[in-house]
C-alpha cells in the first residue's frame, strides 16, 4: 500500500512549533534558576546567554520579568491540580474521607517534590510583583473546586442522611454565613446549597493541611523530622474530623460522613 504523502510543514506551523519549543525551553531555565537562586533573582538575561540569545531576541517571546513569573505560577498551578485531581480520581465518590485524604497527601507529594514552586505560589511574595489575577485565577482555584465539589457532595449526604434540607439542626452561625458570603462566585455558585458550617469546616480543615505541609516544606518543623510522615498523618486525621463536623454542629456531635 503506497503511503499517503504528508502535508507540506506551512512557514507558518514551524514558525509555531519553534516558538512553544524555544518557550518551553526558557521555562525550563527559569524553573532551575528558580531552585538556585529563587524567584526575585530570576534573570531574563541570564536565560538568553543560556539561550545563546540577545535579551532583545529574547523579549519576543516573554515580555518581561513579570510575565516570566506569572507563567511559572499558572505552570505550577497547573501541575498542583493535575496532581490532585488525579489521586482524588481514584477514590470512590462516596469516600469523602478518602477523597480529602487523597487531596492532601497529593497536595504534600507534590510540594516535595516541588518545593520552590511550591514556595512560588504558597510562599513569600516576589518583591515588586504582583500576579493578574485574570492569568492567575483559574489555575490558581482548581484544587478549590476539588474541595468544593467534595464539600457539595457531603451536603447531598446530609441532606439524604438527616432528610432535611441541608442546613445542620442548630440554627446557622451568622458568622460562617457572613464569612462565606464572598465565595458564590459564578465558579463556585453551587456553593449556595451548601451549609455555611459545613463550607468553613472544609476550608479551616484544609488550612491546617496547608499550615503543615508550609511548615514542612519551609523547615519550620526543624532540621531533622523524623516522624514526618507520622506527623502529617495525624494532621490530616484532625484536620478531617474539623471538615467532618465531629464533635460540633451536627445532631448528637457525631459525623454522619462515616461510611
Amino acid at each position: 500500500m503506497t503511503p499517503r504523502p504528508r502535508a507540506p510543514k506551512t512557514a507558518r506551523g514551524l514558525r509555531e512549533r519553534n516558538r512553544a519549543a524555544i518557550e518551553s525551553e526558557i521555562l525550563a531555565i527559569a524553573k532551575r534558576q528558580l531552585t538556585e537562586v529563587g524567584a526575585p533573582a530570576l534573570s531574563l538575561r541570564s536565560i538568553a546567554k543560556e539561550l545563546e540569545m540577545t535579551p532583545s531576541a529574547l523579549y519576543r517571546y516573554i515580555d518581561n520579568r513579570d510575565e516570566l513569573l506569572t507563567r511559572l505560577i499558572v505552570e505550577s498551578f497547573t501541575s498542583l491540580s493535575t496532581a490532585a485531581a488525579a489521586a482524588e480520581a481514584r477514590v470512590d465518590r462516596s469516600n469523602f474521607e478518602g477523597r480529602f485524604r487523597a487531596l492532601a497527601t497529593a497536595l504534600r507529594k507534590w510540594a516535595l517534590a516541588k518545593p520552590h514552586e511550591y514556595g512560588l505560589i504558597y510562599g513569600t511574595p516576589v518583591p515588586g510583583f504582583k500576579a493578574s489575577p485574570t492569568r492567575t485565577s483559574d489555575a490558581g482555584t482548581r484544587v478549590f473546586m476539588l474541595l468544593a465539589k467534595l464539600g457539595a457532595d457531603m451536603q447531598a449526604h446530609v441532606d439524604d442522611h438527616m432528610h432535611k434540607t441541608g442546613r445542620y439542626i442548630e440554627a446557622v452561625d451568622l458568622l460562617d454565613t457572613a464569612a462565606v458570603d464572598g465565595l458564590f462566585t459564578d465558579d463556585f455558585d453551587f456553593l449556595q446549597n451548601v451549609s455555611p458550617e459545613l463550607i468553613m469546616n472544609v476550608l479551616a480543615a484544609w488550612n491546617l493541611i496547608m499550615g503543615g505541609v508550609s511548615a514542612e516544606i519551609f523547615g519550620h518543623l526543624g532540621p531533622d523530622v523524623s516522624g514526618a510522615d507520622a506527623m502529617f498523618d495525624a494532621w490530616v486525621d484532625r484536620a478531617w474530623r474539623v471538615a467532618s463536623g465531629v464533635g460540633g454542629g451536627l445532631a448528637g456531635g457525631e459525623s454522619s460522613f462515616r461510611a
